[in-house]
């Protein structure tokens, strides 16, 4: 028997397959797009980003398309926020006890009987019933407050958000005197309202000002942003493959007590991302602020030269598009000289500067909406768009450096 079962063990280390040449190029392509690789999600990205930022261009060249953009990105991020009201605790800890109380009831009907199998699938459907409560006032009540924070005059944004915040808070008492059963999960839902009015409906406002002000600057931080958010992406599955640390530069950094703080608080919010991913983001954001007026301007002169932007655009599109503003003239400074901070030397270093700030607002927006997901349970807000997830995942990275960027502008 022993004969029989070393011949048995040498059939099958002979038939084995060799293990994979991680130092063959070919292989290491193949095993990074694999559908189980990390680059899996690559062509579904570029096909997204080939097809939406051309069409995102011509609509924002357009006062009326523009205004028509931002509507409508902003009412599907709202949609997509009200999917990520956290959990009710107390609903959680039933869940559970649900769970092990359906776990037994299937150890008990692998006994047989019919009773017992009806009796489980009775059990079963309470709780599904239980789970489906209905939606709270102020979840209801939010994505009309913050249709109409965008509207609000510039003079009266501070005491108009007051209110809106009052009337969420309110809220709570309605729901809570029809029905304090859910109390945990009202309160998260006020709670998670208030934080979307002051991080999505403010953002909102800021980038309907915006873009109604100048075509140039939506794109320049548009762009300054989501090359942030591409360079983070590459910086950090880049880093993973060449080391097998998973993050150099965190790494680094946790070997001071400041930096080893930092580092585990942004891999508690989300443990996928590194701070390898951020510096890479940060540098591509910084090239981009610095590079895209000169590219903008070459552009528009080609797309002028060939005839479609003056038919297409029209009279209005003409006075909206100020690419011709980018340059200096005799006349004005261009609009990328950012004067108010001239104290920083030449036109290069400032935006460089003005680069660095949208980058650091961009890594903070997605960490707020990383813990947002984290809190409720999801890893993407939607899946809208392919390989990039919802809306919501696209345009969080924008929603502190629109702020930001048009304090560069007034002050």
């Amino acid at each position: 028997v022993s004969n029989k079962a070393i011949i048995h063990r040498n059939s099958l280390l002979t038939c084995r397959p060799e293990a994979p040449d991680l130092h063959s190029p070919s292989v290491l392509i193949a095993i990074l797009f694999s559908p189980m690789g990390q680059w899996s999600d690559l062509p579904r990205r570029l096909l997204t980003v080939s097809i939406g930022a051309p069409m995102i261009v011509l609509m924002l060249a357009n006062r009326v398309t523009s205004h028509i953009f931002f509507q409508g990105v902003h009412l599907l991020c709202t949609l997509e926020w009200l999917k990520l009201i956290p959990a009710e605790t107390s609903a959680k800890n039933d869940g559970g006890s649900n769970s092990s109380q359906g776990s037994s009831l299937k150890s008990k009907m692998s006994d047989g009987g019919d009773e017992k199998k009806k009796e489980f699938e009775t059990k079963k459907g309470d709780n599904l019933q239980t789970m489906n409560v209905p939606m709270c006032l102020s979840a209801k009540i939010f994505p009309v407050l913050s249709f109409l924070s965008i509207y609000v005059p510039q003079q009266f944004t501070t005491v108009s958000f007051s209110l809106f915040a009052s009337i969420l808070y309110l809220s709570q008492y309605v729901d809570t005197n029809n029905n304090q059963k859910h109390t945990a999960r009202i309160q998260n839902s006020v709670r998670h309202t208030l934080h979307g009015v002051l991080y999505l409906s403010v953002s909102f406002h800021h980038w309907m000002r915006l873009s109604n002000q100048s075509f140039s600057h939506t794109i320049y931080i548009l762009f300054t942003v989501w090359n942030c958010d591409t360079g983070a992406l590459l910086a950090g599955r880049i880093g993973k493959v060449i080391s097998s640390s998973q993050d150099i530069i965190g790494d680094a950094l946790m070997r001071c007590n400041s930096g080893k703080m930092f580092v585990k608080v942004m891999k508690k919010i989300s443990p996928s991302k590194s701070i390898t991913g951020f510096s890479g983001g940060i540098i591509l954001g910084i090239w981009t602020a610095w590079c895209l007026p000169e590219f903008m301007v070459r552009f528009s002169d080609w797309f002028e030269a060939s005839g479609v932007g003056p038919s297409w655009l029209g009279e209005v599109g003409k006075e909206y598009v100020d690419v011709a503003l980018i340059q200096t003239t005799d006349q004005h400074s261009g609009i990328f000289e950012f004067d108010n901070i001239s104290c920083l030397g030449s036109v290069g270093r400032r935006r460089v500067f003005v680069g660095a700030i949208l980058s650091l607002c961009a890594i903070g927006g997605d960490l707020v909406e990383s813990a947002v997901k984290r809190n409720a349970g999801k890893k993407d807000s939607g899946k809208l768009l392919p390989g990039h997830g919802g809306i919501l995942d696209r345009f969080d990275s924008t929603f502190l450096a629109v702020g930001v960027y048009l304090c560069f502008l007034q002050y």
